[in-house]
């Protein structure tokens, strides 16, 4: 889901369903007691120079720890970033409620699909790429396209081309095979994405990064995993239920 890779406000009563570092599952909560907040400088110096400073006016930064419910994992995580109000509609009359944005997470969220078989330099890669995705999503980029060149490495696509002149990413996703022309439309597509984050060409908004990672980890799962091997059951069963092998 392309939700995971997107990470918008929450309070401190309704955390999203974020996927433990350790286990993979979305099983982490707040502990009790360990939410943290503090004004910035900024926003203290205009509360002490304006009377007139409203919530609207204040932000903050937060620290918490969260841990993963599971008894047989119980992973601790550290969570830091920054918060704002926001008005509130909800009841009689107009309130200020506190919504908090998440920056860092350490250690990284599980938010790509785990797979043994990705090679360690992939591992590495998915890993760095969920450690920059909450607060520099910028920089998340510039780790997904150096992933789209490692993965190339693998389809045997060299680097370099006469005279060992380095060759550009968007001539190597050329060389991807026909047979894979939908991987190769896909790795030029994050390669476009790649350019305009890269070179501050414009913003790039937060969907277009949660479905290239979203894109990125089904074309690794494609890419990577070994199929599972059904030879032995497939003549288990029909040993045991093909009415024709009983005769021979």
């Amino acid at each position: 889901m392309v939700r995971r890779f997107k990470f918008d406000f929450f309070s401190k009563h309704s955390i999203p369903d974020w996927q433990c570092p350790s286990c993979g599952r979305a099983t982490l909560e707040l502990v009790e007691n360990s939410f943290t907040t503090f004004r910035t400088a900024r926003a203290q110096q205009h509360y002490d120079a304006n009377e007139g400073f409203s919530p609207e006016d204040d932000e903050n930064v937060f620290t918490c720890i969260l841990v993963c419910r599971q008894k047989n994992c119980r992973q601790p995580v550290s969570l830091t970033g920054d918060g704002f109000y926001e008005e509130d509609y909800s009841g009689r009359s107009l309130t200020y409620a506190s919504v908090y944005r998440p920056r860092y997470f350490y250690p990284p969220l599980t938010l790509f699909t785990p797979c043994d078989d990705y090679p360690d330099k992939i591992k590495v890669q998915l890993k760095e790429l969920s450690a920059q995705l909450p607060g520099h999503p910028n920089a998340a980029i510039n780790v997904l396209r150096t992933t789209l060149e490692i993965i190339l490495d693998y389809f045997n696509i060299p680097r370099t081309g006469k005279n060992d002149r380095y060759l550009s990413l968007d001539n190597r996703i050329s060389s991807i095979p026909e047979s894979n022309e939908y991987i190769k439309r896909g790795f030029m597509a994050m390669k476009w994405l790649g350019n305009t984050g890269s070179h501050n060409l414009r913003e790039v908004s937060k969907e277009d990064i949660a479905s290239a990672c979203f894109m990125l980890d089904d074309f690794l799962l494609q890419i990577f995993r070994k199929p599972n091997d059904h030879e032995a059951t497939i003549a288990r069963l029909t040993k045991n239920h093909d009415p024709s092998s009983k005769d021979q």
